[in-house]
Formats: C-alpha cells, structure tokens, sequence
C-alpha cells in the first residue's frame, strides 16, 4: 500500500493519443524540430523533406499540420485539401513537386504563431515527421 506508481514516457504518450481523440506531435519525439522566425505580413516557407529511404519506394500522403490540426494534405496520385478557415484569400501554397517539399504561408498574422509540422507517410518507409516552431515578429515603425 505504500508504494507509489511511477509514470515512464511510454504511458504518458499512450494516455495523450487517447485523450486527444488522434494523432499529436510530440516536439523532439516524433522528429526533428526547427525554429523560424517571420516577420508580421510577411511570408514564410516551410520545408519537409519526403525523399524516401530507397529509389523502389515513394510518398503517399504529405500532410501539415497547425498544433496538430491539419490545415493542407496530398494525396497521390493527385488529391489536394487545405483547411478552409486557415487558407484564405489563398495564403497557403504548397509545392510537393520539389525536394524539400514546402508550404509557403503568405499575409502572415500574430495568429500564425505555432508549432507546425508535417507528417509524410510512405509506401514501404517508415512516416517521417518534422516540426517547425514559427514565431511571428511584429513589424517595427521608425520615428
């Protein structure tokens, strides 16, 4: 009766897929992590590699992600869908045909300050998964 449970990484993760409903990035678990800085009204390029391991294999689905909402997915062969509240007046641009492959955000907003990342799910590969921290930087006047 005196014993404490003691909670490892592994539980603690399990527990978070569970309570979320789905899949959430883990920073610094899941993959690699980027910091970027952008300026308010600006743009900003965000890049994920989706080379496969092996020249047999290929990408089947490329999807970002806006703390862990998805807000832009590729399918192959040729199906596109971006999250409408997130991509209007056309911010977003994705460019999957170029290694890296991006998403360019453009009109950029103290809103669009989070954790993004995208996830590539191969045919034979494991899922690759990278995280960019985008911090927005207010514009500066001068006097």
């Amino acid at each position: 009766m005196g014993r404490r449970m003691r909670l490892t990484p592994a539980p603690i993760y399990v527990f978070l897929l569970i309570c979320t409903g789905g899949y959430a990035f883990i920073p610094g678990v899941d993959g690699p992590v980027s910091n970027v800085e952008a300026l308010e009204g600006g743009d900003v390029t965000l890049l994920c590699d989706s080379t496969p391991d092996s020249s047999d294999d290929e990408f089947m689905i490329l999807v970002w992600y806006k703390n862990n909402m998805p807000i832009y997915s590729f399918e192959i062969p040729d199906k596109q869908w971006s999250e409408p509240s997130f991509n209007t007046s056309a911010r977003l641009r994705a460019d999957i045909r170029s290694q890296p492959t991006s998403v360019t955000i453009s009109s950029l907003s103290e809103d669009d300050q989070a954790m993004y990342h995208c996830r590539v799910d191969f045919r034979l590969s494991p899922t690759r998964n990278v995280g960019i921290n985008v911090t927005v930087v207010g514009k500066t006047t001068s006097f």
